[in-house]
């Protein structure tokens, strides 16, 4: 990471095709596809996010989930959703097609497979959860939100993996606050005893 930062003029990475990952692998493209293309290492990133995913609290824990409608969206590779829709009424998950079939959902879960950088395709629902992406729509927020100041060293270290890998950023306090810039409203949050 030195050598292209140094590279770079020590500029945040914003392309996700073009960053540190790409720097380091000699690779054109984003990390997802690379993963595609290489897929020993490919498995072993499964395997790392499911351990990261694994010690999380799941929405469910959080979130006062009884009654809800909802489509599940997951950008993670690791699909963790047969945890998260234990009690849920009516669930559709959708996210890139070899996540989604890779999910170990329990039926009656309906699986679609599409783009998520594109229109969500499932509408008219009452809530729409994403854990790790974010799309047009309205928004019930899985995330990890890194404080102003005092965050958690593994909070820290979750945004420096980040940078590293897709040119990205943990969400922060402020990222929240633009969300109002679009006509969101931040109607209520919930933290979990385990959050960093």
């Amino acid at each position: 990471m030195p050598e292209y930062l140094a590279q770079t003029t020590y500029k945040v990475p914003l392309d996700p095709a073009n960053g540190v990952f790409q720097y380091t692998k000699d690779w054109k493209g984003n990390m997802f596809l690379y993963y595609e293309a290489h897929s020993r290492e490919g498995e072993s990133f499964k395997y790392v996010m499911g351990g990261v995913m694994a010690n999380q609290a799941g929405w469910l824990d959080i979130f006062p989930h009884e009654l809800v409608l909802m489509a599940v969206s997951s950008g993670t590779i690791w699909n963790n959703s047969s945890r998260d829709i234990r009690n849920c009424q009516s669930v559709v998950s959708a996210g890139r097609p070899e996540v989604v079939g890779l999910s170990k959902c329990p039926d009656p879960m309906n699986k679609l497979g599409y783009d998520f950088f594109t229109q969500q395709p499932v509408k008219g629902l009452r809530v729409y959860y994403m854990h790790g992406v974010l799309h047009d729509c309205t928004l019930l927020i899985h995330d990890h939100i890194t404080p102003r100041a005092l965050a958690h060293p593994h909070t820290t270290a979750y945004d420096l993996v980040m940078m590293v890998m897709v040119a990205g950023m943990e969400r922060t306090e402020v990222h929240l606050e633009l969300l109002q810039s679009e006509r969101y409203k931040l109607a209520r949050s919930w933290r979990s005893p385990l959050a960093m």
